[in-house]
């Protein structure tokens, strides 16, 4: 597994769900959020670890985090937050499902993340670590 084949697989599962897909660290993505109107995906690849044993090294396992997120409502209006919540919770279970399909999955992590960055967006964020199959 390299850098471009984790590129590769979230451009598919972006195109996919019929949003776009940004890439970048804390800083970056709450840049990028003010100028970006509807649902779409965030990315990173924060780090990674490798276990390595007497004999041989395991695979390297990549951290890859996903975000999709819309517009936030969050002490707005709690219909349409619970609506921005449901979208992205069904595209992001979706992607999930593609994940394991392509990827080997040692461990993954999802949060609900509610009025985050200066643009105030909402919905779920997913951290996996993937390894080769």
């Amino acid at each position: 597994m390299t850098f471009s084949d984790v590129m590769t697989a979230i451009d598919k599962w972006a195109a996919r769900a019929g949003l776009p897909a940004y890439f970048g660290d804390e800083y970056v993505r709450n840049h990028q959020a003010n100028a970006i109107t509807g649902d779409f995906i965030f990315w990173d690849v924060p780090g990674g670890s490798r276990v390595y044993g007497e004999v041989s090294a395991e695979p390297l396992g990549l951290d890859v985090m996903l975000q999709v997120l819309g517009t936030s409502y969050y002490m707005k209006d709690l219909a349409a937050e619970l609506d921005v919540l449901e979208r992205t919770f069904n595209v992001i279970e979706s992607i999930s499902k593609e994940v394991v399909c392509e990827f080997g999955v040692s461990l993954s992590r999802i949060v609900k993340r509610e009025n985050i960055y200066d643009s105030q967006k909402s919905g779920w964020e997913i951290t996996f670590t993937l390894t080769d199959n």
